[in-house]
């Protein structure tokens, strides 16, 4: 991308270069850490600036994507720089929060692709063993997205978060990080069954199948954690249908309970639910 002091704007960049200028974008690009936070500051002075003349100058729409390109450039590039992450979380919240009352034309094409990719960066981070404030804080705009009517009623990041886990217990980089399984689970259990959003439809509603099946992947997973939250997914569900989360469950029976102890208790759970009713 660079050549001396010339600046090759190729067309990944090009959006980003017409809504904040080649210098910013340099600054984005740049290795330096306090180069890299300048631009952000650039990013929300310039998205204030719009917001404040009305949307006369440009479309909402290739503003976000414009952003949106600059938000992955500094959640991604290898090892996490805290004022960088920081610069990018308070970015993200502005893009999800102030940005999209102030532009209410903006398409819903526009917010899903943004969120889709943004969640693509944060959800690693989310997983981050090395740092728990990188991780917590990527977790909580995970759920910030959710809360934006128009992510929520697309379904696209209900439908992502639902994927059931994947586990290869032969060769692990063929796996999911449990770390990020389990903030997937999380959220799923918290923010997608706790409030309602399970059954037919449509978005913002998942199918209680779908659920189900990413139950039984946690409940499933070698990690202890995990399985404790996917029993907890699986128990909510048959609270909703009990018949049918059975149907993707083994045949409770004698032998079942005698050999999987993991089944036989939480069948045990389903026991005092149906007593319950």
């Amino acid at each position: 991308m660079f050549r001396g002091n010339v600046f090759l704007v190729n067309f990944l960049w090009q959006i980003a270069v017409e809504v904040f200028g080649k210098s910013t974008v340099r600054s984005a690009l740049h290795k330096n850490a306090p180069r890299k936070s300048e631009a952000g500051d650039d990013v929300l002075r310039r998205l204030k600036e719009l917001a404040a003349a009305g949307w006369t100058e440009m479309k909402p729409g290739k503003a976000m994507r414009g952003t949106q390109q600059i938000l992955a450039k500094l959640l991604h590039g290898g090892k996490v720089v805290w004022s960088v992450f920081s610069k990018a979380v308070e970015i993200h919240a502005y893009l999800f929060g102030p940005f999209l009352e102030t532009a209410p034309k903006t398409s819903k094409r526009e917010i899903e692709s943004a969120a889709i990719k943004t969640y693509k960066e944060l959800l690693p981070l989310s997983g981050d063993t090395g740092s728990e404030r990188v991780a917590k804080r990527s977790k909580e705009a995970i759920r910030t997205m959710l809360s934006v009517e128009a992510v929520l009623e697309s379904g696209v990041l209900q439908e992502r978060l639902a994927t059931p886990i994947k586990e290869d217990k032969k060769k692990s980089n063929n796996s999911e990080p449990p770390k990020q399984s389990l903030v997937r689970a999380e959220i799923v259990l918290e923010d997608i069954i706790h409030k309602g959003l399970v059954g037919k439809g449509g978005p913002p509603r998942l199918p209680l199948e779908l659920l189900v099946e990413f139950g039984v992947s946690a409940f499933e997973n070698s990690t202890p954690v995990l399985r404790k939250i996917g029993e907890k997914i699986l128990l909510a569900l048959y609270e909703i249908n009990g018949d049918r989360v059975r149907d993707f469950l083994p045949e409770d029976d004698v032998k079942v309970r005698k050999t999987h102890i993991t089944y036989r208790k939480l069948f045990e759970e389903f026991d005092r639910i149906d007593k319950r009713k």
